[in-house]
């Protein structure tokens, strides 16, 4: 039996307070659902068809798509826990080779890409537009790459603010 989790396994919005943009999916307590953005994005990625760029492109599998439900709602549970606040939310899109992209934009950027195989490691990187020294990089399996994302995310806002 596959235990790979499905879009639909996850727990049902809950109401948001304070904007979309700013809940991340926590709530109260830090329990976390998936935010609608984020739910939408891989709905929409779920729903592209064989030939979606028109260059041979294949459907992304909902295991993937899964993957990264799951691993957004742990992420947003920690980052609540740790920081009393929830995570940004980046955009969530197709990537080179059938991998998906989770984009986070302001003062800084920060780009993780997840491949289609889950035993491939994520990479990532990230800098500030006002702070030139201030670069990560590097790779990490989707299953640990929550403290990298925290690490990098919470210092991007942390010199920004």
């Amino acid at each position: 039996m596959d235990d790979t989790p499905t879009l639909s396994d996850h727990p049902p919005l809950e109401a948001r307070h304070g904007g979309e943009a700013n809940s991340g999916g926590a709530s109260p307590g830090g329990v976390s659902a998936l935010p609608q953005t984020i739910k939408a994005d891989l709905e929409h990625l779920a729903n592209l068809p064989d030939n979606w760029d028109e260059c041979g492109g294949a459907a992304y599998p909902r295991p993937q798509l899964a993957r990264i439900a799951q691993w957004w709602r742990e992420f947003a549970r920690e980052y609540h826990a740790e920081f009393s606040c929830a995570p940004p939310l980046p955009e969530i899109g197709q990537a080179e080779g059938q991998s998906i992209d989770l984009h986070w934009d302001g003062d800084f950027s920060f780009l993780v890409n997840v491949p289609e195989d889950e035993n491939e490691p994520c990479t990532f990187y990230g800098f500030c537009a006002s702070e030139p020294n201030m670069e990560f990089q590097g790779k990490s399996p989707l299953q640990s790459l929550g403290a990298a994302v925290k690490t990098c995310v919470r210092g991007f806002f942390d010199k920004s603010a």
